[in-house]
């Protein structure tokens, strides 16, 4: 099964990509966009047909034509979490970029769209609870 497909039009952060039918991302799925002198990040925001997608680029699309593989990478965007990211500046794609050094390999990642954690398991504080 191929897991990429090819750039049909770029319109800014907007770019449609076709993919064989039984290989079509789900949306919010992470793509690779592969132009000749640059790799970025995008994510699926719709299906157009049973082809097309569209994504939308996370970083900028300067370098990127008609005709530039767009791979699949089975997983919606994941980022870092826990105390370690406190603080701490990082990209789109969870990269640190404050000049503190990279995270940790051990650090957990989750994805940066899912379900919120139930509200009768959030811990209140007194102040939450007086008003």
């Amino acid at each position: 099964m191929a897991k990429s497909g090819k750039i049909v039009a770029i319109r800014g952060a907007v770019i449609d990509i076709t993919f064989a039918p039984e290989t079509l991302p789900e949306i919010d799925e992470a793509l690779s966009l592969q132009g000749e002198t640059v790799t970025l990040l995008a994510e699926v925001q719709a299906h157009l047909d049973r082809h097309t997608v569209r994504a939308i680029a996370l970083q900028a699309t300067s370098g990127l034509r008609r005709g530039d593989e767009a791979v699949r990478l089975g997983q919606p965007l994941n980022v870092p979490v826990g105390d370690a990211v406190l603080e701490r500046l990082m990209d789109v794609a969870g990269n640190a970029v404050d000049g503190r050094g990279e995270f940790p390999a051990s650090l957990p990642r989750r994805p940066i769209h899912r379900q919120p954690p139930a509200l009768v398991t959030q811990p209140i504080s007194s102040s939450q609870a007086s008003r």
